[in-house]
C-alpha cells in the first residue's frame, strides 16, 4: 500500500496510508491531509490514483514542490519529496519504510535516555521518559520507558498491559531512535489519537497526550543534572591529555558512547577529531564491528550515492558488478562522516533523508535496506554560519546537532604539550633511539600559537627528528612553518627570486630537510604527495649523493 511519511521540523509527525483513490492536502478543516501552516493554502494540492501510482496536483499557484522543484502536476515516483509549507511528505509505495524500529544490531535491553550536556556549567543532564495513565480504569499507572522498543495494549505480554476492554492486545508500539521516540498503531481496532487527532504514526513531544480506547496516556520525561566527572587519566583509547579541556572530551565520549546519538565533532584542522571518533566506536557496544571514516571532501557529486549508498550491477557506464556503499559496509559498526561541512548543497537531501528513514536504496537497485550502523560526523567550519549563507540546509544542521563535543585547538591546552612529545617521542625510539627535547625547545614549542594544531606538532617533531645531531632536540633544529604555513607563505620568503626558481628552492629544501621522506616533505609543504611528485619531475630534482 502506499502511503505519505509528514515531517515537520526534522521531526517524523504521522503515516497517513492511501486507502482511498482521492486525497485533499490543505489548511482548511476538511480537507482529507490538514497541514496547520498559513503558507499552506485551504486547499493545497489533490492526490489522485492514476493505476497503482498516484498523480499530484498543485492547487496553490505554483508553491507546491517536488524533490525541490515547484511543478503543477507530477506523477509520484517511490521516495518523491512533496514540499508543501513547513511541512517535508515522503511519497513511498514501500510498507517497511517507516521508521519502527532502531539499527539492526543495536542491544534490545539497553536502557534508553535523552541525553545532553550543558557547556556552560560543565554538567551531564539525563532526560528520562515515561508513559502514565492520566484517564481510564487504569489511571495512576506509571511505566518508565526503559526500553528501546515497548509495546501498549490488553494483551499479557505487553509491557503496559491495560484493562481496558476497548483497547486491542496490541494497540500500538513506541520506539525510541536516537534520542526521539515514536509512536505505531499497530492495527489496532478503535485506532490511536495524539493530542485529538487520530495518527498511524506520530513523533511524541513532551506533554503529548495518547487516547486508546478508553484510556488516556501522556508522555512526560524527569530531568536530572549531574557534575561531569572528568577523571584523571591521561591517555584514552589513544587519545593524550591531562588538561582540564582534554578530560572534559574524554569525560564526554566516555557518556555519550553507549547511547545511539548521533555526534558532531567540532574543531580546527589537526585537533584530533577522527582519533576522537575512533575513541568513540571503541568504548560503544558496536566495538567489535567495523568502524568506517570517509572524507565528504574527496567524494565528487558524480559518486557520493555509489559510495555512500552503493550501485547495482548495469546501474551506470562501467558498473560492471553490484557494489555495496559505506552504510552496509560497516554492518551494525560506526560510519564517521568527516568535513561533513564540504558536503554539496545538492547532495544534503539525500543525505538527510538517509539519516531520517534509517534506510537506502542502491543506485539502480529497488530493495529497501536499513541502516544498522550509527552515523558519527565531523566539521572544521561554522555550521551555523553555513546555514546562514545559506550553503548548507537548516534541518541537516539540526539533524547532526543532536549532541556536539568540540575538541580544543592546541593553544587552549598547551599544558599537554609536554605529555604529546613525550608519547611521541618514546613511540618513535624503536627507529630513532631516545630522544629528548633540550629545555628551550620545550619552552619554544609552549610559546608558539600552533596554527595546524597537534598534526602540526606531530609534523615538527618528525623533521627534527630528522635533522637533530645527537640525543637532544635544541631550539634551533625545531622548523616552525611560516605564519599560514605550506609551500605559498614559503615561497614570500625567498624575495626576489622568480616563482618557478622559488618554487624549485622550496622543494628542494623541504627534501633535504625529510631526508627526501616524499611524504613527509609533502605535509610539510601542504600539498598533495602527487603534486610533489609532479614538481620532482618538472624541475628535475636528484637526490644528493
Amino acid at each position: 500500500m502506499s502511503k505519505l511519511l509528514i515531517y515537520r521540523d526534522n521531526a517524523l509527525l504521522t503515516e497517513c496510508p492511501l486507502v482511498r483513490d482521492q486525497l485533499t492536502i490543505g489548511r482548511r478543516d476538511g480537507n482529507d491531509l490538514v497541514l496547520d501552516d498559513p503558507a499552506v493554502a485551504r486547499r493545497h494540492a489533490v492526490l489522485r490514483r492514476s493505476g497503482q501510482r498516484f498523480l499530484l496536483i498543485d492547487e496553490s499557484a505554483g508553491v507546491t514542490r517536488v524533490n525541490g522543484q515547484p511543478l503543477a502536476r507530477k506523477l509520484l515516483d517511490d521516495r518523491d519529496e512533496i514540499g508543501i509549507g513547513a511541512y517535508r511528505i515522503i511519497y513511498t509505495t514501500d510498507p517497511a519504510a517507516l521508521p519502527s524500529g532502531g539499527p539492526a544490531g543495536a542491544p534490545p535491553e539497553e536502557p534508553t535516555r535523552i541525553l545532553y550536556y550543558n557547556d556552560e556549567a560543565r554538567r551531564v543532564g539525563l532526560e528520562r521518559p515515561f508513559l502514565e495513565v492520566v484517564g481510564g480504569p487504569d489511571a495512576g499507572r506509571v511505566l518508565p520507558l526503559t526500553r528501546k522498543e515497548v509495546t501498549v495494549g490488553k494483551g499479557r505480554a505487553c509491557e503496559l498491559a491495560l484493562t481496558d476492554e476497548f483497547v486491542s492486545a496490541r494497540h500500538l508500539r513506541i520506539t525510541c531512535l536516537e534520542g526521539r521516540y515514536l509512536l505505531q498503531d499497530l492495527d489496532s481496532k478503535n485506532g490511536t489519537f495524539v493530542n485529538g487527532t487520530r495518527v498511524w504514526t506520530a513523533a511524541l513531544e513532551l506533554g503529548s497526550e495518547v487516547r486508546l480506547g478508553r484510556t488516556t496516556l501522556r508522555f512526560w520525561t524527569r530531568r536530572t543534572e549531574e557534575r561531569l566527572d572528568v577523571g584523571s587519566e591521561e591517555a584514552f583509547c589513544g587519545m593524550i591529555g591531562r588538561s582540564p579541556r582534554m578530560r572534559e572530551v574524554f569525560a564526554l565520549l566516555r557518556r555519550v558512547a553507549d547511547s545511539e546519538l548521533t555526534v558532531l565533532f567540532l574543531g580546527e584542522s589537526g585537533t584530533g577529531k577522527e582519533l576522537a571518533a575512533r575513541a568513540l566506536h571503541a568504548l560503544s557496544p558496536r566495538t567489535r564491528r567495523p568502524f568506517l571514516a570517509i572524507n565528504m571532501s574527496a567524494i565528487t557529486p558524480e559518486l557520493f550515492e555509489s559510495e555512500l549508498f552503493g550501485h547495482e550491477k548495469g546501474a551506470f557506464t562501467n558498473a560492471y558488478s553490484q557494489r555495496r556503499g559505506a552504510f552496509e559496509l560497516v554492518d551494525g559498526g560506526t560510519l564517521f562522516l568527516d568535513e561533513i561541512g564540504e558536503l554539496a548543497a545538492t547532495l544534503q537531501p539525500k543525505f538527510l533523508r538517509a539519516l531520517e528513514e534509517r534506510e537506502i536504496r542502491r543506485v539502480g537497485g529497488n530493495e529497501t535496506i536499513r541502516l544498522a550502523c550509527r552515523v558519527i560526523a565531523a566539521t572544521n567550519r561554522s555550521l551555523r554560519q553555513e546555514v546562514a549563507a545559506g550553503r548548507f540546509r537548516e534541518d541537516l544542521y539540526y539533524r547532526l546537532m543532536i549532541f556536539p563535543i568540540v575538541i580544543p585547538p592546541l593553544r587552549e591546552h598547551r599544558e599537554d604539550i609536554p605529555l604529546l612529545v613525550q608519547a611521541f617521542l618514546q613511540g618513535e625510539a624503536g627507529r630513532h633511539g631516545p630522544v629528548e627535547l633540550a629545555p628551550e625547545a620545550m619552552q619554544a614549542l609552549l610559546d608558539y600559537h600552533w596554527p595546524g594544531n597537534v598534526r602540526e606538532l606531530k609534523n615538527l617533531l618528525q623533521r627534527a627528528l630528522v635533522t637533530r645531531r645527537d640525543r637532544t632536540i635544541r631550539r634551533e633544529e625545531l622548523t616552525f612553518l611560516p605564519p599560514g604555513g605550506g609551500l605559498t607563505t614559503a615561497m614570500e620568503e625567498l624575495g626576489d627570486l622568480s616563482l618557478e626558481s622559488a618554487e624549485r628552492q622550496v622543494i628542494l629544501r623541504a627534501l633535504r630537510e625529510h631526508r627526501w621522506n616524499k611524504k613527509a616533505a609533502s605535509d610539510a609543504l601542504g600539498i598533495a604527495k602527487s603534486t610533489l611528485y609532479e614538481k620532482i619531475k618538472r624541475y628535475g630534482l636528484l637526490r644528493d649523493l
